[in-house]
């Protein structure tokens, strides 16, 4: 069959299928997919070589995913049961075959005759099938590495070293292929503002490099944030302390408070504080006694906040607006359950031109505007229009903040969604996004889920499989980002279809864009951020005649390389 019939056979969208609840958009219907390389191939289980344990296996590689899958017919009608998730092409790489032949014991290949009986395939004549001779035959053994989630090392095997070595070099031109496209169609950059060099020592510490900051302690979270009179700064938290430095400038990083195990940071421009989640403490700063305007000058003990908690037991906290109303939660654990406060800022909102906090002399900043709490252990606050999200062990609590009736979702009547619930209930919740006004997507360490705004699932593709698994879910419009330590998955919000990988080591969220309560000047939002931190190596130095390459941290902005 042509290559045009080959995609054309395909697009039919109806020759692959999933497990039930499983699925993933490959983007068949674009016009520009095509197919690289088809055949059928052996697969060894892990039992070992010349162990008998074969399963004959048929692989598709596509110019954006590599699929291994099982033939099955069904009144004469083939199609292919997908074996394991489709590996994206961007964490495929092949690795060294051995040269000697393996002896499989329990059947050969042979040559696609004219006529193949029921066990037809049509794609392409001159495709090895599987006979069920029982006499030993060499077949060519070569490995692919897998770097995602199910990664690994899958062995499969051809029937010839002629064979083996298309695979070969068709998989290793699909892979440049793919990594040359999404360079050309990336949709976003990697841009460096801080360079940690604090466990770094002086001979291995780059000289001239613009960002470097001894930060001394892990990093921990990251803000940006406008002042009144105009500047882009960004406080980075750690476990040490916070320290602030403008956005845009070569100048390090300078630490502005002194506090221990810092976990949290956020801002509230508006209001002018900075808020900080401090040894399981919650603390308010005045933002201008921390950075002060160029207009004025703050004396020192302006830095003395407001501990908004009680001492040490505070889990986690989140800022947001619901119905207009600007909030601060904080979460407490308790046994089985997670006890909730919302304060509300009680102060005027702040221009250049009004009193400073201090200046106010007002003793306390907030007021309590609600309490509340989930029996059971939650994990985050997720601001809705009028209500809010928690994700927690059960799934997401949606609730009203002054209403103590919730709904639990992901939620179905319907018996045939009971292995997925059981799914979900097992998983670990990361962030749910508005898709639309009757559809929203929850988000899972290992998958995401569609559902309407009852927590029904909204689509036939009920679940979609990340690629690796998610520590920290973040919303970039119009795309979602998945971190895990070795890559970011980059997905478009409305179709889960996978835009871009961006690779790295030990990569970890700083700032998912959430925490900050910007001023709208000019009458516009800010563009929103998101932030990261990842190793990276120098240059490898010598020292003592041994080569060392040392690593430091390197603290990121992702940028929109198109419109978003």
């Amino acid at each position: 069959m042509s290559q045009e019939n080959d995609i054309s056979f395909w697009r039919t969208n109806t020759s692959l299928t999933f497990r039930m609840g499983e699925g993933l958009d490959l983007d068949l219907l674009n016009e520009d997919r095509s197919v690289i390389h088809t055949g059928r191939l052996l697969e060894r289980s892990d039992a070992g070589l010349g162990s008998g344990l074969w399963t004959e296996v048929f692989v598709l590689v596509l110019d954006n995913y590599l699929i291994v899958a099982q033939r099955e017919e069904n009144n004469g009608v083939g199609r292919y049961r997908v074996l394991r998730q489709p590996i994206a092409l961007e964490l495929v790489s092949v690795m060294g075959s051995a040269d000697s032949p393996v002896q499989r014991r329990n059947s050969v290949f042979r040559r696609a005759s004219a006529q193949r009986g029921n066990r037809t395939f049509t794609l392409r004549a001159g495709f090895p099938i599987m006979s069920t001779s029982t006499e030993p035959s060499p077949v060519y053994a070569f490995t692919i590495r897998h770097s995602g989630k199910h990664g690994g090392f899958v062995t499969l095997c051809a029937e010839t070293p002629h064979i083996r070595n298309e695979w070969r070099l068709k998989l290793e031109e699909a892979s440049r292929s793919r990594k040359s496209a999404q360079v050309l169609r990336k949709i976003l950059d990697v841009s460096v503002f801080a360079i940690d060099v604090s466990h770094l020592s002086s001979i291995s510490a780059p000289a001239h490099s613009e960002r470097n900051t001894t930060f001394n302690a892990r990093m921990t979270c990251s803000i940006p944030f406008t002042t009144a009179d105009g500047r882009d700064l960004v406080a980075i938290g750690c476990e040490a302390g916070v320290w602030f430095g403008l956005r845009h400038d070569p100048q390090p990083f300078h630490r502005m408070l002194n506090l221990k195990m810092v976990s949290q940071c956020a801002i509230l421009e508006e209001y002018g504080i900075f808020l900080v989640l401090a040894d399981k403490s919650l603390y308010a700063y005045d933002l201008e006694a921390l950075v002060p305007s160029s207009r004025r000058s703050a004396p020192a003990a302006r830095k003395t906040p407001q501990r908004l908690s009680g001492k040490g037991d505070v889990a986690f906290f989140r800022v947001g607006n619901v119905n207009g109303t600007t909030l601060v939660i904080y979460a407490k654990w308790k046994r089985n359950e997670t006890t909730f406060r919302a304060l509300e800022p009680d102060i005027s909102k702040r221009t250049e031109k009004t009193p400073t906090l201090a200046e106010l002399g007002l003793k306390e900043w907030f007021k309590i505007h609600t309490n509340f709490y989930i029996p059971c252990e939650c994990f985050d606050v997720i601001f809705l229009r009028r209500k809010i999200a928690i994700p927690c062990v059960e799934g997401f609590v949606i609730m009203m903040i002054s209403d103590p009736y919730s709904v639990m979702l992901p939620h179905s009547d319907d018996r045939t969604y009971k292995p997925l619930l059981e799914r979900c209930r097992s998983s670990r919740p990361r962030g749910m996004f508005r898709v639309s006004s009757e559809e929203f997507l929850l988000c899972y360490d290992n998958f995401g889920l569609y559902v309407d705004e009852h927590g029904d699932p909204s689509r036939p593709s009920i679940m979609i499989e990340w690629e690796g698994t998610a520590e920290c879910a973040a919303h970039l419009p119009p795309y979602i980002l998945l971190f895990n330590t070795n890559f970011i998955e980059v997905r478009h919000l409305q179709t889960g279809c996978l835009a871009q990988i961006l690779p790295g080591d030990g990569l970890r969220c700083l700032c998912d864009g959430r925490d900050r309560i910007a001023s709208y000047r000019g009458g516009m939002p800010p563009p929103p951020c998101v932030h990261g931190v990842m190793n990276s190596e120098p240059d490898i130095i010598v020292r003592s005649g041994v080569e060392e390459r040392p690593t430091a941290l390197r603290v990121f902005d992702l940028i929109p390389i198109v419109s978003v």
